[in-house]
């Protein structure tokens, strides 16, 4: 049976939300044991090389988007010739890719102490810790070809279902390791074998869901490469430049505030990670439908899809932010303690992140379901310029909330109308004064929304009931607000009825 392209996005977005939901519980469980069997100092360590190692991760440049984008046209054809082809160059790459990891983490190995300042009293050699975060890194990518056919052919639910089973796995044994030993090492070893075992599971379901690609390789004609190539030139830009941006506040606070710093902050950064990851499922979800329409449907109908697909992710993200913004010190208070605990202006700058950075995801999918990877290559570069530049002057300034503001300002001067401005001229052919408009109108509404649930609860004492309270408040202080702006409007409508559908089909599940 084929599935229409609504219910493709319906169902990858259940299963990625639940591996989502599975990830978050895990995540918590882990970061409480360790924080309780290792401290800040570990902690600390931990961000400092996962934002190092996801900095590395931009020498994939941006191949698997590439490769995905060419995909979406032999997939509707049903050339299987062709899809082998891109595979096989895939596969290729990502061998490359988990070298050249391997060997930049070995030269970085001597610059470490000038990126962990103040190193900490640790009993393990901060050197191998690193080199086991570049073989989990490096790793990830040696199999990773296989997770691209899954998303073209838009099943990537059958990845989510499968990490799903490996992220309770391992974290049940990570967290016994932890109780019991209170090593690190056994701890990273175990993510490794996570990965490994992930590799395994995705190959076995490659094999049996697409077996035309079984012990079977071709090429590209030099055309069809040098057309790939230069997409992924660029999208290098893009790539590299958008997991600077997130990777070096860390390393920028590292530097000039210290490890100990990183470490605190790790909670609330943590916690925010996996609302962006949770919240915007459905628009990650969406991505290879989104190209699916490109190829087959008019501007007009695609226009319509983009303001649909818009308005859900500023619901979702304004509902969520306020949210955030009133939950994130009593959450991180109850379980962690008041020393891991950050002020206002800190959360403020965490939550404008957030906002900023998921309203960028609509605009991104279109972006690249239009192979617009060519046009305006400066944009994201001169967003990391400009945010290194931002954070070293306003860290010095104000501390770790100058660090965060930038990044927010950074994607504010860049991105967030040069991906618009590309989108409206190029795919959709009309002006670009309606989404400026509305965006203003948005951001308002938005930051209203969470000075509204803020004054009503921050009296509150910080207990673990009152969280429920806090949650009601934001909850309803921005639906009320949504309603109030666009309950006549069609994509109101249109994410009501959506609701409604996902709401009718639970229920007849849950019956039978």
């Amino acid at each position: 049976m084929t599935l229409s392209r609504t219910e493709n996005t319906l169902r990858n977005t259940a299963a990625a939300m639940l591996l989502q939901f599975v990830s978050m519980l895990a995540r918590f469980v882990t970061q409480t044991v360790f924080v309780y069997t290792l401290g800040k100092q570990y902690t600390g360590v931990a961000g400092v090389f996962s934002d190092l190692l996801h900095m590395l991760s931009a020498m994939e440049l941006g191949i698997g988007t590439a490769v995905l984008f060419s995909l979406y046209q032999p997939i509707r054809q049903q050339n299987k010739e062709m899809i082998c082809a891109y595979i096989t160059l895939l596969k290729k790459v990502y061998r490359v890719v988990a070298v050249a990891i391997i060997v930049l983490g070995v030269v970085m190995l001597p610059f470490l102490p000038y990126i962990v300042k103040d190193i900490p009293d640790i009993r393990e050699n901060i050197y191998l810790i690193f080199l086991l975060f570049v073989l989990k890194t490096a790793f990830s990518y040696l199999f990773q070809y296989r997770g691209i056919l899954f998303e073209a052919y838009q099943q990537k639910r059958v990845l989510s279902l499968l990490s799903c089973i490996v992220t309770v796995t391992v974290t049940a044994v990570q967290v016994v390791g932890l109780v019991i030993t209170r090593q690190y090492l056994l701890f990273l070893l175990l993510d490794i074998a996570g990965v490994i075992l992930r590799n395994l599971l995705v190959m076995w379901a490659y094999r049996r869901r697409y077996p035309f690609l079984a012990n079977r390789s071709a090429d590209l004609s030099r055309e069809e490469k040098s057309l790939v190539w230069k997409n992924v030139g660029s999208l290098s830009l893009y790539r590299v430049s958008t997991i600077a941006l997130v990777g070096t506040d860390s390393v920028i606070i590292s530097s000039l505030l210290g490890t100990p710093m990183v470490g605190i902050l790790s909670g609330y950064r943590m916690i925010v990670n996996y609302v962006s990851d949770f919240a915007g499922q459905f628009f990650h979800s969406a991505l290879p439908s989104v190209g699916n329409a490109v190829v087959a449907e008019s501007a007009e109908h695609n226009y319509l899809i983009y303001r649909r697909l818009s308005f859900a992710l500023y619901t979702i993200t304004s509902v969520t932010a306020t949210c955030l913004f009133v939950l994130l010190t009593p959450f991180v208070f109850l379980w962690l303690g008041e020393e891991y605990c950050l002020s206002v202006p800190v959360v403020a700058s965490l939550v404008l992140n957030y906002y900023t950075s998921m309203m960028m995801i609509a605009n991104t999918s279109f972006r690249n379901a239009y192979g617009l990877f060519s046009k305006r290559p400066e944009a994201p570069l001169v967003m990391t310029l400009l945010n290194i530049v931002f954070s070293i002057m306003l860290g010095k300034i104000c501390g770790v909330f100058g660090i965060l503001l930038a990044t927010s300002v950074a994607r504010l001067m860049t991105l967030l109308w040069v991906d618009p401005m590309l989108i409206y001229r190029y795919a959709f052919h009309t002006q670009l004064k309606s989404y400026s408009k509305e965006f203003g109108i948005r951001f308002v509404m938005t930051f209203c929304s969470c000075m509204l649930a803020y004054a009503f609860t921050y009296r509150l004492p910080y207990r673990f009931g009152m969280l429920f309270v806090r949650l009601f408040v934001a909850i309803v202080t921005s639906s009320a607000l949504l309603w109030l702006r666009y309950r006549r409007t069609e994509e109101y409508a249109f994410v009501m009825n959506q609701i409604s559908k996902w709401m009718r089909k639970i229920k007849q599940r849950v019956r039978k």
